[in-house]
């Protein structure tokens, strides 16, 4: 007997039962396969959820001056400015290195709708723009820390307690008291 008549006898013989165990296994395989692909949804939802929390968590900064791309970047919540200055393609040829070193701490931590500008060589620097005000929510430590009465410590915690939205919350958040507030409130800004 040849291999095909002998398939074809076992067929004839156990129709039923064949067909009962075909339907069976996949019914077997449909419960193993379905769940593992509930549970791929499963995690797709949790993902997207997750997406939106980090969007949530993103600031923008403007990074100009001697920087070889200067542009408005987006970054994640806890960024630094070294990463700033890495997505401008770092600092041009022509950068003010010694105003780099000595006031711009590349360790600060971003904060949303910051404004970095790097000086060129030659440029007068003026860390604060035109008016001349030393902006609590974006000034390093050592731009804080030539503030009359501001020193390293104080320094830092007023970075610590941005952001403000007025000066006068580095009283009610008592990061300064009253003597040092009043030596500085017109030499700084919140915006």
């Amino acid at each position: 007997m040849n291999p095909k008549d002998f398939f074809e006898k076992i067929i004839e013989k156990y129709n039923l039962s064949l067909i009962l165990g075909l339907v069976g296994l996949c019914l077997v395989l449909a419960g193993l396969v379905l769940p593992k692909i509930n549970n791929h949804r499963a995690e797709v939802t949790v993902e997207s959820g997750s997406n939106e929390d980090v969007s949530e968590s993103e600031i923008t900064v403007d990074v100009s001056g001697a920087v070889n791309q200067p542009g408005v970047y987006s970054f994640k919540n806890d960024s630094r400015v070294k990463e700033a200055i890495e997505v401008a393609k770092g600092f041009s040829s022509d950068v003010d290195l010694l105003w780099v070193e000595k006031n711009l701490n590349l360790a600060a931590k971003l904060t949303d709708a910051q404004k970095i500008y790097i000086p060129r060589q030659g440029e007068k620097a003026s860390s604060q723009g035109s008016s001349e005000l030393i902006n609590i929510n974006t000034a390093t430590a050592p731009q804080l820390d030539t503030l009359p009465g501001v020193g390293e410590v104080t320094a830092g915690k007023i970075i610590d307690g941005r952001p403000y939205s007025s000066i006068e919350e580095l009283k009610t958040k008592k990061v300064v008291g009253n003597a040092t507030y009043e030596k500085i409130k017109d030499l700084i800004s919140a915006n």
